[in-house]
């Protein structure tokens, strides 16, 4: 999946519209950001990418840099 592709969804899912630079900002310090954010990209990125992530990766996450890659991983 593509970076803006990515982005998109987080915007759509989460209301946070992002940019590149934002990818490697830890959560903590991303404005907005709630841990619920990161179960809404876990369903949104599965029926993105049709297959199932790792929720306890996805859990685990510091940044989107992060999440970015494990969806990339899985494809």
């Amino acid at each position: 999946m593509s970076i803006d592709g990515f982005l998109e969804i987080v915007g759509k899912e989460c209301g946070l519209y992002l940019t590149r630079d934002d990818l490697r900002t830890d959560f903590d310090k991303l404005p907005r950001w709630d841990s619920f954010h990161l179960l809404k990209l876990l369903s949104a990125f599965e029926a993105a990418t049709g297959r199932l992530l790792s929720a306890m990766r996805f859990l685990e996450a510091r940044s989107l840099a992060e999440l970015h890659a494990q969806v990339e991983s899985t494809e």
